[in-house]
């Protein structure tokens, strides 16, 4: 029953109405059964990663969602997805690495939230998005101003336009 609490209350905690919930573990069925049962959160998409390695379940992801699941991780997972089928499944990185690459996979191509729920840690943990090309820390936003085509100096002999 304590379990179940947890669940409860980690399902509870996230704070989206629509976006991507991955479980990696066949208790993802609870939260489903939250969503048709009780009509909760019914705009996530609550997944297993294991089921997106079968064709099926990845098929009908992207015809759901509009993206590949394993686009451009295939290779990398293939050889722990074997090894993954092969053993019998348990808290460990045989079990975690396809999952949490899947996630990153899923995190990366889109713009909704994507968590990972992780009842064994009590973590609902949001996935931060991939960084957008950034200015180095410290530099200065351009500010409109006009720059030297040659480097990024103001042109010489002239005021550079205030912005």
């Amino acid at each position: 029953m304590r379990f179940e609490s947890r669940v409860r209350q980690m399902w509870a905690s996230i704070p989206f109405t629509s976006g991507f919930v991955i479980w990696a573990d066949d208790m993802f069925l609870r939260l489903r059964e939250y969503q048709l049962l009780d009509g909760e959160k019914s705009g996530l998409s609550v997944v297993n990663p294991a089921l997106l390695t079968h064709p099926q379940p990845r098929k009908r992801f992207l015809e759901e969602h509009g993206f590949d699941p394993l686009a451009g991780i295939e290779d990398r997972i293939t050889p722990l997805v074997m090894g993954w089928r092969e053993f019998a499944p348990g808290p460990d990185s045989l079990v975690r690495d396809p999952g949490v690459l899947i996630a990153r996979n899923i995190n990366r191509q889109t713009s909704l939230p994507v968590v990972e729920f992780l009842p064994e840690s009590a973590s609902v943990r949001l996935l931060r998005k991939p960084a957008q090309a950034r200015p180095p820390s410290g530099a200065r936003p351009d500010r409109g101003r006009r720059r030297c085509g040659r480097c990024a100096a103001p042109p010489r002999g002239r005021r550079a336009a205030r912005g």
